[in-house]
């Protein structure tokens, strides 16, 4: 179980590949016909493709293509880079498409950097805390949000220009001449070869203020300070991340397909913890850790295991034998442990959707081994040896108890035939539930009749104390129930099986009746609250940064009133943190809430 990599969903390749098309200044409308359309024209038909969706918006065209299962995505990927090489008429001033393999985002754990100091300040001690973090082994992916890119702006000015007879192009052109770093060619000696390179590309404004553009007859230089003003800055984009109302990077750490979500998110949160005692001007907060969830699982999965462990022996020891009990009971782990043994070989990780495979299989482990345990008990009572009774208990109901977990069997492989990415995430479910319950087969039948067997449970010199008091006193008040109401009903589902058949389907055709008319409702996930409230507002395209922040902060203060109410009538705030975040026309909220509250909150909110 140690060996299994922890993640929060199942790990498969991605059968999904992205062209991305930039197209700067272009309408969604010149998206869609310049180019996204002539992409799907020449992808169509192409072997391997079994879906293509496509979105346009200013800007920018994104077509995504789901490859069919049979098909390897890498060789795809090349096939269709190779029909998007083919289109010679994408309208000029279009970037080259992009097109890669979609890895789904495995967010472990997300942090926000917040302080009162500037943009630039927090974008490099962003920088720091990405290089240290990336130095763990743990950890390999690691993405900064909440800053536009950073640009050199060179404001010429136009006087200069006028008076040195010089235009923007000549300007521009001498930058780039001189703002380079090439190859040089090699210088080959008797001794050795000398790889020449010209290295002399600049980062910051200060350095392209050096950079020459003319040499006047008089022998006076014309460099770019003498003729522009140039600074370091923003790209005009609005983007922004606040956190609390503080200016705020947003630290995400991403696991990859061999490696522990768990391991990592333990490591950013030592990380943290050593981080905010060396600094004071800013903090780090844990905004988003995907890694909860899964320990929640875990928890559960280990606490149902022990209650059923528990209620096994205390149930089947008012009624056969505390030793009895106990064999039957050990059925859970070492199911689980042959089923922890495949998992290892097959690349099954501990995932909230193989973690739910267990809570469900642990209620229905130790059924056969109930069935079975029981019949050799009875065949022990009629007088035969230890052995023998274990031989025939067993036989007797071998049929019945391996038709039981046949059919269970099956119902659960359906899921190694759905398609798409379903199939890729409910296979695991399906692998440990079989699994496990192929294990308990093979305990049931075989290890456990030969415990039971040799056990003192089967001793017919044991002395009469409490404990067996007990039993027979649990037994009688059994057999009391079992012949006052069981003996009848079943005499009269034999006597009538005709009856309960009717009713059997009566049962059925009124409960597909009430599905087909809405009285029952169905959904393929049930709606669960989380911790986490999200708020969008998308504007019209071309919506000014300052508008769509005024609206957002509008929803912000909101929230604050309502959480401010909550607080006072139950002692106890509902909302624990707000984060914003501008992009563009899209704005969002994140609010992180406390889980014992958060069904207040969000009803209060949604109101």
């Amino acid at each position: 179980m140690n060996s299994l990599r922890r993640t929060f969903f199942p790990e498969r390749e991605s059968s999904l590949v992205s062209i991305q098309a930039v197209y700067p200044g272009a309408s969604p409308e010149e998206i869609e016909e310049g180019i996204v359309l002539k992409i799907e024209d020449n992808l169509d038909g192409l072997t391997g493709i079994d879906r293509i969706t496509s979105k346009s918006v200013e800007n920018l065209g994104t077509i995504t293509i789901e490859v069919n299962s049979d098909y390897k995505t890498d060789i795809i990927l090349q096939d269709i880079k190779n029909e998007v090489a083919r289109i010679s008429s994408f309208p000029d001033g279009m970037e080259p498409a992009s097109i890669f393999i979609l890895e789904p985002p495995q967010l472990a754990i997300s942090f926000a950097l917040s302080g009162d100091l500037s943009l630039k300040e927090l974008k490099r001690i962003a920088r720091n805390v990405e290089d240290e973090l990336v130095q763990f082994k743990e950890i390999s992916k690691v993405d900064l949000a909440g800053f536009p890119d950073e640009e050199i702006e060179i404001k010429l000015n136009n006087t200069q220009l006028q008076k040195y007879n010089l235009t923007i192009n000549e300007i521009s052109q001498a930058i780039k001449r001189n703002n380079v770093e090439l190859s040089g060619g090699v210088i080959k000696t008797n001794d050795e070869e000398i790889l020449i390179r010209g290295k002399n590309k600049h980062y910051s404004g200060k350095e392209l203020e050096s950079i020459v553009i003319k040499t006047l007859p008089g022998g006076q230089v014309l460099k770019v300070n003498d003729l522009a003003k140039v600074t370091d800055s923003w790209v005009d984009s609005p983007v922004k991340k606040e956190f609390n109302n503080q200016p705020t990077v947003v630290v995400s750490v991403r696991y990859t397909l061999n490696e522990d979500m768990l391991t990592a998110v333990n490591k950013v949160k030592e990380y943290i913890k050593n981080f905010n005692k060396s600094n004071q001007q800013i903090q780090a907060e844990v905004i988003n850790d995907r890694s909860k969830i899964l320990k929640e699982r875990i928890d559960l999965l280990t606490k149902n295991g022990l209650v059923g462990f528990i209620l096994v022996i205390v149930v089947l020891s008012m009624f056969l034998h505390p030793r009895l009990a106990g064999w039957v009971a050990l059925g859970i782990p070492i199911s689980f442990a042959g089923m922890f043994i495949v998992a290892s070989f097959y690349g099954i990780s501990l995932n909230v959707i193989s973690l739910f495979g267990m809570i469900i299989v642990v209620g229905i482990l130790v059924d056969d081994a109930i069935v079975i345990s029981e019949n050799i008990y009875q065949h022990y009572e009629q007088g035969k040896s230890a052995i023998q009774a274990a031989i025939d208990g067993t036989m007797e109901v071998f049929p019945a108890v391996f038709s039981a977990i046949l059919t269970t069997v099956i119902a659960f492989s359906i899921f190694f035939f759905i398609d798409g990415i379903m199939g890729d995430f409910f296979v695991e479910m399906g692998f440990v539930v079989i699994f496990t319950l192929i294990f308990s087969l093979i305990e049931g039948v075989i290890i456990l009749p030969t415990h039971v067997a040799h056990s003192k449970a089967l001793n017919r010199e044991r002395k009469k104390g409490k404990v067996n008091k007990i039993i027979e006193w649990f037994t009688s008040k059994l057999d009391y129930a079992k012949n006052k109401w069981y003996k009848p009903d079943l005499d009269f589902s034999l006597k009538y099986p005709v009856v309960i058949m009717v009713i059997a389907v009566g049962s059925l055709v009124v409960t597909k009746s009430g599905m087909d008319a809405g009285l029952v409702k169905t959904a393929f996930f049930p709606s669960i609250q989380g911790d986490y409230l999200k708020i969008d507002l998308q504007l019209q395209p071309g919506t000014r940064e300052h508008v769509t922040e005024e609206w957002i902060d509008y929803v912000q203060d909101k929230i604050r009133e309502v959480n401010k109410d909550v607080q006072e009538e139950n002692d106890g705030e509902v909302v624990t943190a707000i984060e914003k975040s501008i992009e563009a026309s899209l704005t969002m909220l994140n609010l992180p809430c406390c889980l014992c509250q958060v069904k207040i909150g969000l009803s209060l909110l949604m109101s």
